[in-house]
């Protein structure tokens, strides 16, 4: 498995998709993300334990098991937490920056079908994508990985 740590000194392999010298690597967060990219997964950590950075490497290495098409949709209840999720990830992945976009209730929704439709990484708040899907402006199949944030 990509996540996988190596043995020699118990770190994740290389991730195509992962900035990795902008990342401290913590064995407990690698140990986390390698059983979520295996299984639906609910992680609760306190925070400031790296969830937005296991988020990170749960979403390099499932895309590095997809075909290279398949979107990855990250939830967040607010526009400012969607924002940060968005910077992160971002600044921790090797796709290019023209693949990332949030999604929010300010743009309008046939702009919005575009924009998922060219993107791969996509940000979204839970309401915005329930009204997408309820009203049937796109479908999920291409996507390979929903990750959840606040999930209460």
């Amino acid at each position: 498995m990509v996540i996988e740590p190596e043995k020699s000194n118990n770190r994740a392999k290389k991730m195509s998709y992962l900035r990795e010298k902008h990342i401290e690597q913590r064995d407990y967060q690698l140990k986390i993300a390698k059983e979520c990219v295996s299984k639906n997964s609910l992680v609760v950590l306190p925070t400031g334990l790296g969830k937005t950075i296991i988020g990170v490497y749960v979403t390099a290495g499932t895309l590095e098991n997809f075909p290279p098409k398949s979107k990855i949709v990250v939830l967040a209840p607010t526009r400012p937490l969607i924002n940060q999720h968005y910077d992160s990830f971002k600044n921790l992945m090797t796709i290019p920056e023209e693949k990332f976009v949030v999604l929010t209730g300010k743009i309008v929704p046939e702009k919005r079908v575009e924009l998922f439709h060219e993107n791969q990484i996509i940000f979204y708040t839970p309401q915005t994508l329930r009204n997408d899907l309820v009203n049937r402006k796109y479908n999920l199949e291409s996507v390979c990985l929903i990750i959840f944030d606040e999930a209460h």
